[in-house]
């Protein structure tokens, strides 16, 4: 079963848990942890991205207390790094492709302007590539 945490509501966080726990015996929640996610980048183009990602993701505080009161125990957590290398150019079009669905979440006129602003920098800041670093986490219990 998957679960789309994309909504920051802790009921939602806990029922949709609860509904895990209810047909299964394992689960395994992959996310970014929002107190340490960066963007580099795209931080600068889209100031308010951050804080739109931390309110509708939840921590993992709040993601391994959920997951204690559906009834799971023994939680797990582990950080993955990844790192991928693309050029500027295909880094530019996931962007104008919208690949972050916070995108359309944005103040208006904030992602017309920091598409803008990439289309500038990112040639001049990384003629060799962009390099994208990241981590994921993956939270697992069992009940």
């Amino acid at each position: 079963m998957a679960v789309d945490y994309s909504r920051r509501a802790a009921d939602y966080d806990r029922a949709a848990l609860r509904e895990i726990a209810r047909v299964a015996h394992r689960v395994v929640v992959a996310t970014s942890d929002m107190a340490t996610r960066r963007l580099g980048i795209l931080e600068e183009a889209f100031p308010s991205l951050l804080a739109i990602d931390r309110d509708r993701f939840p921590s993992i505080p709040a993601i391994l207390d959920a997951l204690k009161a559906a009834g799971f125990r023994g939680a797990v957590v582990d950080k993955r790094a990844y790192a991928r290398r693309l050029t500027t150019e295909e880094q530019l079009d996931r962007v104008r492709h919208r690949y972050l669905s916070t995108f359309d979440l944005l103040p208006p006129g904030e992602y017309e302007r920091g598409l803008r602003f990439l289309e500038a920098e990112m040639p001049r800041r990384y003629r060799d590539g962009f390099e994208i670093t990241a981590q994921f986490t993956f939270v697992g219990a069992t009940k």
